[in-house]
C-alpha cells in the first residue's frame, strides 16, 4: 500500500511508495505504476532471499571445512640455537646496516604493516558496500544494526570476512541491508537525500584550506601568517606566492 496519497486540484494525482518513490500523473496512469512498483520489489526481495540462502549455505560449508589444529608447544632452544640467535642479531644485522635494537624491532615493523593492511581491507568492503546500495543512511545506529543482522543471518564476523576477502563482506552486508529495509529496521534514503548527501560530500571536498606555503618565505615563518584562516584574502595568498618565486630567483 502507497504511504501517502494526495489529489492536486488539476485532478492528478501524487503516490509515495513504502521505499520512498514518488508517482503522479492521472490516476489510470499512476495506479498501475504502482502496482508494477510494488511486484518488482516483491520480485526483488525473493530474489534477494534465495541469494542470501546461498550465501549462506556457501558460509556453511566454508565453516565446515575449516579445522583447528593446535599448535604443539616447540621444544626449548639449545645452546648452539642460542648461539646462533646471538649471531643473528649482531653479525647479521652489522650486515644489513642495522643495530640489534633496529633489527629486533623489525617485527614490531610487520605488525604496523598488517594492522594498516587490514584497516584499508575494512575501508575497502565498506566504501564497496556504499557504493553498490548509496540508499544506506550512514548513521550509528544503522550501522550497527546493519552489522548485527548480517552477523546474526550468516553467523560470521563480518570484520573478519572483510580482512579476508572485502568483496564478500560487501555481499553480505548487502542482502544484510534488504533484509534491514524489508523488516523496516530503518528507512532507506530517498534520491533527494541521496542526491543531497553526494552535494555535500562534494562542497566539503572543495572548502578544503590550501596548503602550507613551503620554503623560507617570510610568510612561513611568521607567526601571524595563518593560511588556513577563513580571514586570509585571495589577494593575499597572490602577493605571498609573488613574494615566494621572488625570493627563490634572488639565491
Amino acid at each position: 500500500m502507497p504511504n501517502k496519497v494526495e489529489k492536486l486540484p488539476d485532478g492528478n494525482w501524487i503516490l509515495e511508495g513504502e521505499l520512498g518513490e514518488r508517482f503522479s500523473g492521472a490516476a489510470e496512469t499512476v495506479m498501475p505504476a504502482v502496482l508494477k512498483s510494488q511486484q518488482d520489489t516483491k520480485q526483488a526481495y525473493q530474489e534477494q532471499k534465495r541469494e542470501n540462502q546461498t550465501l549462506k549455505e556457501e558460509n556453511d560449508r566454508l565453516k565446515a571445512a575449516q579445522s583447528t589444529v593446535a599448535t604443539p608447544a616447540g621444544p626449548q632452544p639449545t645452546a648452539d640455537q642460542v648461539s646462533l640467535r646471538n649471531f643473528l642479531t649482531t653479525e647479521f644485522a652489522a650486515d644489513l646496516g642495522l643495530t640489534p635494537e633496529q633489527l629486533r624491532a623489525v617485527p614490531a615493523m610487520l605488525t604496523n604493516h598488517h594492522e594498516a593492511l587490514a584497516d584499508w581491507r575494512r575501508q575497502v568492503a565498506d566504501s564497496t558496500f556504499q557504493h553498490q546500495h548509496p540508499d544506506f543512511p550512514n548513521t550509528d545506529a544503522a550501522s550497527e544494526a546493519l552489522v548485527a543482522r548480517a552477523q546474526k543471518d550468516f553467523e560470521v564476523d563480518i570484520d573478519a570476512v572483510a580482512l579476508a576477502n572485502p568483496s564478500r563482506a560487501a555481499a553480505l552486508l548487502g542482502a544484510a541491508h534488504l533484509s534491514c529495509i524489508n523488516d523496516k529496521v530503518y528507512v532507506p534514503l530517498t534520491m533527494d537525500q541521496q542526491n543531497q548527501a553526494l552535494i555535500s560530500e562534494a562542497r566539503a571536498r572543495e572548502n578544503r584550506p590550501p596548503p602550507m606555503i613551503p620554503g623560507r618565505s617570510p610568510d612561513a615563518a611568521s607567526t601571524d601568517y595563518d593560511p588556513w584562516s577563513k580571514d586570509v584574502k585571495l589577494e593575499d595568498l597572490r602577493a605571498a606566492a609573488i613574494r615566494q618565486e621572488l625570493e627563490g630567483k634572488q639565491r
